[in-house]
């Protein structure tokens, strides 16, 4: 990024943008609030349980419905998503028990099988098995 900025703007202004628009906004503004949005989802899940209003079936929504906020709130302050996600998730797996995380495994498990044979099978369907051919064994290789 920087080195496009000192094509297009003056060597300070290019500087201080990235360090300030970047640097400052899209990174650690995003880890920030990724950070808070993940905290308060996981105080609130806590709430939640000790109220009894929410089933362990819940949870797979649960989580799914924090990391789409979680990017839609990117979409709307315009900060990086991967680091707004990935610091939402950390803070919100500090923060929630034992018990919620051996669910969410079982969750997580179940949706790792139900999509990752039918994901590699349209990856195996979509390679271009002629391209690697040209190649013979070398190409065979790298393929595998």
């Amino acid at each position: 990024m920087l080195p496009i900025l000192w094509m297009t703007y003056k060597p300070g202004k290019a500087l201080s943008y990235w360090l300030t628009h970047t640097i400052l906004w899209e990174v650690f503004g995003a880890v920030v609030l990724g950070a808070v949005i993940g905290y308060l989802a996981g105080y609130l899940l806590k709430i939640a349980l000790s109220k009894k209003t929410i089933d362990e079936s819940s949870y797979a929504t649960y989580t799914v419905a924090l990391a789409l906020i979680v990017l839609a709130s990117v979409k709307l302050v315009g900060a990086d998503g991967i680091l707004e996600v990935f610091a939402a998730g950390k803070t919100f797996s500090i923060t929630s028990t034992v018990e919620e995380r051996r669910d969410e495994d079982r969750i997580v498990e179940g949706i790792d099988l139900f999509f990752t044979i039918p994901i590699f099978t349209l990856l195996g369907l979509v390679v271009p098995w002629q391209e690697w051919m040209k190649f013979r064994g070398a190409g065979l290789l790298v393929a595998f």
